[in-house]
Parts: C-alpha cells; structure tokens; sequence
C-alpha cells in the first residue's frame, strides 16, 4: 500500500536495487541493449526496432521489442519476451506510451513453465530544458499474476549524451520477466 512504502521511505530504507543499461544504435531506426540488474544478477538482452514514425499523417509511432532475460549471469530461468510499443508525442513537452508485452517462462523460479501478458501505460513530461517527469503502471492481462501490478515514477536528468533516473515504485523489477513476475 501507499502507506506501508510512505513508512519505508519508497524503499531508500531497504536499500537501492541498480542497474545499468548500455544502449547503442545499430542502423536507423534499430537500438540494441544490454542491461545488468542486481535483483537476482540478471542480464537482459533487448532489441527495439522502430517501424513507423508519428508524423503529421500518422498519429503514433509503434515500435517492436524484442527480449532475453537470464538470471545468475545470463546462466538460469531464461525469460524471452516480444512486445509492442505504441507512443504519442503532444507537442514538445508531454509522451504517452502503451506497450504490450508477452513474456515467457514468467514462474520458473517456482519450477512453473508460464507465459504471462501485460501492458505497460507510462508518460513523461518534461518540465525544464534537460529534466523530466516519468510515471507508468504495468498491470498483467493475463498468465502468472501473482501480485498487484508494477507502478512507479521517476526523474530523469539529461547530460549531454546521457540520461540518468532515479525512480520510485512498489517493487524491485526491472526487466521485463521481473515485471511480469
């Protein structure tokens, strides 16, 4: 509840759950990523191709995901998953995004081959010249559902070239498996 993460001070009592992400353009359009979290010292392998782009004719841009997750290192309980990513600009200032995301073997620490779908909602404002607000949700739609789903909001700072967040949410998950989970 609200209250019981207000009482841990939004998990700074608990200690930070981090992780790094090394993200790179491949070609146009095509990203490609590597992200190490230390919840359960899992790799996350992700692609993103963006397919279409909002533009005056078109009012979304939709992008395709592509995921392995592995924990212990990449060595166990490996999580695939595909998704969507359906995104809104508003002006300059405000994103709307809307991700579908299949994730498979979502209950393999409890030796339970299951898929699980979600959907994540999120939005970012930006509220000075290099900093921005984030907020999502990512309720499960069906599968493993073992819990309330993921919600959270972060700041974001940009520097030059990269971007730092500090985020704020009910639960440790990070990658998609975790999300799922």
């Amino acid at each position: 509840s609200f209250s019981e993460n207000a009482s841990n001070l939004f998990g700074l009592d608990q200690g930070a759950a981090v992780g790094f992400e090394y993200r790179f353009g491949v070609a146009r359009h095509l990203q490609a990523a590597v992200y190490r979290t230390a919840i359960d010292k899992t790799f996350q392998f992700h692609g993103k191709y963006d397919a279409v782009r909002q533009s005056d004719s078109i009012p979304v841009s939709l992008s395709a995901l592509l995921s392995v997750e592995g924990a212990d290192n990449f060595q166990e309980r490996y999580s695939p998953a595909v998704g969507l990513v359906v995104s809104r600009m508003a002006g300059d200032r405000l994103a709307v995004y809307a991700t579908p995301i299949w994730v498979h073997n979502t209950a393999a620490i409890l030796n339970i081959d299951r898929d699980t779908f979600l959907v994540g909602f999120g939005g970012r404002v930006r509220v000075s010249s290099t900093v921005y607000g984030v907020a999502e949700v990512a309720p499960r739609a069906g599968g493993y559902s073992p819990d309330k789903p993921a919600y959270g909001f972060a700041i974001e700072k940009r520097a030059g070239g990269h971007l730092f967040q500090l985020n704020f949410n009910n639960g440790q998950g990070t990658t998609f498996g975790q999300l799922a989970r």
